[in-house]
């Protein structure tokens, strides 16, 4: 529920469960449609932590792709992706991107004399190696958009593979031996989810599985 008090609405672009994304865009027309009737100012954060390296190489080679999703949206203000998922990034590497300029608080910032002049960071801590920002500027310059939009194709196509795999595999009764839970095979991150089906009543659960899939 939005209302005055609302500070921002979030949309996760691919969420951990089943990689399905927010459908930002239809978010983004409610929300301008209910600033305009109140005269609010609510806007969007996008979390793309998993899919803000995956989304924007879909649909690029003919296939479907996500309607958009970023600052061609006017809702959206800001948005966060880690390079270290799906960016091919170190471990720790995270981008927030803002709009404008002026949706940086200031008083997120840090302010320091170090080395003779004046800097802000706008980090948790002011001392932070380098290491992430390094290999992920090596990674977009290496792969670039026809790099990255060949990982994700390939990480699509294997995500489909194992899907539909696990769609075929039948019980001994004829019924679907697993039901699937994700977003499919398109518009989605390469995640398959699924869990045991409850139809076939089984002595054993997906946590038994998982147990007995880790020994």
């Amino acid at each position: 529920q939005v209302d005055e008090k609302t500070m921002a609405v979030v949309c996760i672009l691919g969420n951990h469960y089943n990689g399905v994304y927010d459908p930002v865009w239809d978010v983004d027309t409610k929300l301008k449609a209910l600033n305009a009737e109140k005269g609010w100012q609510v806007g969007i954060h996008l979390d793309a932590a998993s899919g803000g390296f995956v989304a924007p190489f879909q649909g690029l080679s003919g296939e479907e792709g996500p309607p958009p999703f970023d600052f061609r949206l006017d809702s959206v203000l800001s948005l966060s992706s880690s390079g270290h998922k799906f960016g091919e990034g170190a471990i720790g590497t995270g981008w927030v991107v803002f709009r404008q300029r002026k949706d940086l608080a200031e008083h997120i910032a840090v302010s320091v004399t170090y080395l003779g002049g004046h800097s802000d960071s706008m980090t948790l801590n002011f001392s932070r190696p380098a290491t992430g920002p390094y290999v992920q500027f090596y990674k977009l310059m290496r792969l670039g958009m026809s790099g990255y939009t060949q990982k994700v194709q390939n990480q699509m196509r294997v995500a489909a593979y194992l899907r539909k795999y696990m769609k075929d595999l039948k019980h001994s009764s004829g019924k679907p031996r697993f039901q699937v839970l994700d977003g499919g095979d398109t518009c989605t991150l390469p995640v398959v989810a699924a869990r045991i089906n409850p139809d076939l009543k089984l002595h054993y659960d997906d946590i038994d599985l998982q147990h007995a899939l880790s020994e």
